[in-house]
């Protein structure tokens, strides 16, 4: 008897569950979106750790990540020596130029279009 095996898209395993698939990314908004290794972890710190979780993303999501990880809010601790060593500080964010924004945009795209026609 002849069996027959239909994989749903549902079975295959996700990119996302690849061992290290969150290094490569990582090396990917590092190298290739030439993010500083601060603001690839900023982006990676707001759940984008695998490219699965950039394939719905728009130009507007990418700004508003760009501006979270510019100022994210909250507040740090000062560090350094003395008595304010421990004070409460307003939390400054890390540098995201607009080039590294224009990058981060256009690889956005390219992933969302290798999707779009199944290469990724």
């Amino acid at each position: 008897m002849l069996q027959v095996y239909i994989l749903l898209p549902s079975t295959i395993p996700p990119l996302a569950l690849a061992p290290g698939a969150a290094l490569v990314f990582a090396d990917f908004l590092t190298g290739t979106c030439n993010l500083p290794a601060a603001a690839a972890t900023a982006v990676q710190e707001q759940g984008l750790l695998t490219y699965n979780g950039c394939k719905d993303l728009t130009d507007k999501d990418v700004t508003n990540i760009c501006d979270k990880a510019r100022g994210p809010g909250g507040l740090i601790a000062r560090g350094g020596r003395g008595a304010k060593a421990n004070q409460l500080v307003a939390d400054c964010g890390v540098k995201v130029g607009f080039i590294q924004e224009k990058n981060l945009r256009q690889a956005m795209f390219f992933i969302f279009h290798h999707h779009r026609i199944q290469r990724l």
